[in-house]
């Protein structure tokens, strides 16, 4: 009886072993059990020691078994996961992923391949989605997983993938998402959980080694005084006293520091001997940059700077011919080494030089930083930067593209843009237009994760690596793990914003202020969008991630409404949320957003949590200030004779070291106060509007009303013409600020937009009153725009 046993249960071994076999192809699992291990070479290096072990916790995860990993060539048996860094065959970034019998094969080229390899095996064989930088991901059930025949090589189109990555730094591990999701620029390498022994891997996973300083840098080469320049090796260097020919020349004829004479031969000869000091101090760095400072208008008026822009039709020509000059002579001397240079601003850089090609160590970045924000690149508002976008492909190999995903408007989070589509749609045609590389700028809102900027690095992360994908269906699957049952909820609203912002004439810029967004936040569609909120936190009550979720998409709305709450009222009287409550919960998900979000064992991110939420309260305050509460009425002598439905009165912004203080003589029983040192008249206004470029004085106050002392007074300040984008500024002389307001609220589109400004300002001491005992200081309780005509 003992040997029957004994032989039906080596039998039984047989077949489940056959049966094992017997299934087509590769079975790495079966019953939650594997025999198969990952296998390194001996001498593996710790880059690839990093791809094996995530290789091996996401498998261990998913299947519930253990994947030792060895080291040592492939042995006799068959059931093995052979990973090969460096693979001759392959280019850098390249990867491929083959089965040959029962063994699986990932391999890569350069650094980061075996990195993509890794991750597109787990992604596109596996299943596994990473959805978030927050840790959201699918884990497939691979208990029990056959793999079939396997053979794909492959090559991600673009050669740069980044998104912002400095603004993942407030939550470290959010590197993880970058780094699976096939991003190669500044992304890092992190510890991996279980991974206990210590790599030395300086960089991480970047195929795209930039060289700092790489925005904006050209005064850190010829840095115009000592200790002027980031580069460590220029500190000492300071070039304007001795050779102010160097700089701009400006159309009066005077030199001055603001971008360099590029056409200057001692100019060009000096750059180059710092460019190629730094590329010899700088180890590991393949890519350094010459680009413009951040200054708009004149790059320089002198005579051969001027003949170069006629010559070759674009005001950044004398830019390009040294760019071109310096790059022939690194690919000489530095062979492996790339310049990088902008095609940036329409007044300067972005039209591409008309019969001149570059060699192909150049990379020009095309950044559409006038673009408007609210339509697509294939928009007509938008047309003449495609234009030029595709037109950069006939004189450079290389064109990356900085695409700028969301305006600033709020800083401390993005506003309610329905521009998801358009960012995703964009990229598309980016391809087409034959860019190789995009680096996604999304600074607002990626720290706090709030709005849909997390739907946004979804459809990014897949459409940067293959942008042939399908975007909705992105779109619905991304929403049904994020927000579960209020997933429909969601997308309505997403459709309906992105329906509004794409029918209104507006132009939203980077920098676009509050009241560009008026033509887009109907208030009737406002209050619906709120009770679609209401719905949708009331359907996940019952999971905490997934009401959280929904809570942080509808934080700009609120702040939104918050900030249109006055016309709102108006023209939904039925709208039953008041300033306070619409304020608290603002507060409630902002502080919560960056309490989970911004690393707590950091003193430095910690430091920038409490700036952050410090400029959300101070926004939400003065806010709450002028919607919340009727001011005191204002003086029948000077508005009496207008409608009121054509006064507009806001509290005033605050401004340098201006603070707000507690006042029953002001409007709101509030104002903001100045009593800074160096103060007395002239009191100027300065208009503002970042789309019209329009940066102006256009009044000033001389003389203090007499009598008034301590007392506010309305100052008519003159007539203007109101714009979306309207910031107006107070200031003593020298631009030392004092107050702020943007009023975009009171532009009409297709109206008379001819606005009277008064301002109510108090004044005390002897710069203003002659022999006042009292301090000097100077106090703003509101500011008052009345329209010509609201027809």
């Amino acid at each position: 009886m003992n040997v029957l046993k004994t032989v039906m249960k080596g039998l039984m071994t047989l077949l489940i072993i056959a049966g094992w076999e017997s299934h087509a192809d590769l079975q790495l699992t079966r019953n939650g059990k594997t025999t198969y291990q990952i296998v390194l070479p001996a001498n593996a290096s710790d880059n690839l020691k990093y791809a094996a072990h995530e290789l091996k916790i996401h498998l261990e995860e998913a299947s519930g078994t253990r994947f030792p990993v060895v080291k040592g060539t492939p042995g006799k048996t068959d059931r093995q996961i052979v990973l090969n860094e460096k693979d001759p065959q392959l280019e850098p970034g390249e990867f491929q992923v083959r089965t040959e019998g029962k063994r699986l094969y990932l391999s890569g080229g350069g650094e980061s391949g075996i990195h993509h390899a890794v991750h597109d095996f787990l992604d596109t064989d596996c299943g596994y989605i990473w959805y978030d930088a927050r840790g959201g991901k699918r884990i497939p059930d691979m208990k029990n997983f056959t793999l079939p025949e396997i053979s794909r090589r492959k090559k991600y189109p673009f050669d740069c993938r980044n998104m912002t990555a400095d603004f993942f730094f407030n939550r470290p591990e959010g590197h993880y998402f970058l780094y699976r999701n096939g991003m190669n620029m500044k992304t890092r390498h992190l510890p991996l959980p279980g991974m206990k022994e210590k790599l030395k891997i300086k960089i991480g996973v970047n195929d795209v080694r930039c060289a700092s300083p790489l925005d904006h840098n050209i005064l850190h080469y010829i840095p115009p005084a000592v200790g002027k320049s980031r580069i460590k090796v220029l500190k000492n260097k300071g070039y304007f006293k001795n050779h102010p020919e160097y700089f701009t020349m400006m159309p009066d004829g005077k030199r001055v520091v603001r971008q360099l004479c590029f056409s200057n031969a001692g100019l060009r000869s000096e750059f180059k001997k710092n460019f190629y000091e730094h590329i010899r101090n700088t180890p590991d760095m393949n890519i350094f940059s010459v680009t413009l400072m951040d200054q708009p208008g004149v790059i320089c008026s002198c005579a051969d700077c001027k003949a170069a822009v006629r010559k070759y039709q674009t005001n950044g020509a004398p830019v390009f011919l040294f760019v071109k000059e310096l790059a022939e002579a690194v690919k000489k001397d530095f062979p492996g080494i790339r310049v990088w240079t902008y095609a940036y601003r329409k007044e300067q850089t972005e039209k591409p030089p008309e019969g001149l090609k570059f060699p192909d160590n150049v990379i020009i970045d095309f950044c559409p930083i006038d673009d408007d924000m609210s339509k697509g690149l294939d928009a007509e508002t938008n047309a003449g930067t495609y234009r030029n976008l595709k037109k950069w492909k006939e004189c450079c190999d290389h064109i990356w593209v900085g695409y700028y995903v969301n305006p600033w408007t709020y800083n401390v989070t993005i506003p309610p843009l329905g521009n998801v589509h358009r960012s995703a749609r964009d990229i598309v045609l980016i391809r087409k237009a034959g860019a190789d590389g995009i680096h996604m700028d999304q600074p607002v809102g990626t720290p706090n994760m709030t709005g849909f900027i997390e739907l946004q690095n979804y459809l990014t992360s897949r459409l940067l690596r293959d942008p042939d994908l399908a975007i909705d269906p992105l779109i619905h699957d991304f929403m049904g793990f994020e927000y579960g049952p209020a997933a429909p909820l969601m997308k309505k609203y997403l459709d309906e914003l992105e329906k509004a912002t794409a029918s209104a004439k507006v132009f939203i810029k980077w920098s676009a202020r509050i009241g560009a967004f008026a033509p887009i936040f109907k208030s009737r569609d406002v209050v619906r969008w709120q009770k679609y909120f209401d719905e949708m936190e009331k359907l996940t009550s019952g999971d905490p991630e997934k009401n959280f979720s929904v809570r942080r998409v509808r934080l700009p709305l609120d702040l939104t409404a918050l900030n249109f709450f006055r016309r709102i009222k108006k023209d939904v009287p039925e709208y039953d949320t008041d300033v306070k409550t619409l304020a608290a919960r603002i507060r409630k998900n902002y502080f919560e957003a960056t309490g989970a979000f911004y690393a707590k064992n950091d003193a430095q991110i910690q430091n920038w949590r409490k700036n952050h939420n410090s400029s959300l309260e101070v926004m939400v305050n003065n806010l709450s200030i002028q919607m919340g509460t009727e001011p005191k009425p204002l003086p029948q002598e000077i508005f009496g004779g207008f409608r009121p439905e054509l006064v507009y009165e806001f509290f005033p912004g605050a401004l340098r070291r201006t603070r707000r203080v507690s006042d029953p003589q002001a409007a709101w029983n509030h104002a903001l106060m100045n009593t800074d040192a160096g103060q007395g008249f002239p009191i100027q206004f300065l208009e503002y509007d970042p789309v019209k470029d329009t940066w102006k004085d256009f009044s000033e106050i001389r003389k203090a009303k007499a009598g008034m002392e301590g007392k506010y007074a309305f100052y008519h300040i003159g007539k203007i013409d109101i714009s979306p984008n309207l910031e107006m500024r107070i200031h003593f002389k020298g631009y030392k600020h004092l107050f702020n307001v943007f009023a975009g609220e009171v532009w009409m589109p297709g109206t008379d937009d001819t606005v009277n400004i008064y301002v109510s300002l108090k004044f005390t001491g002897p710069k203003y009153y002659p022999g006042s005992k009292n301090p000097d200081s100077v106090a703003c309780d509101r500011i008052v725009f009345v329209r010509k005509t609201n027809e």
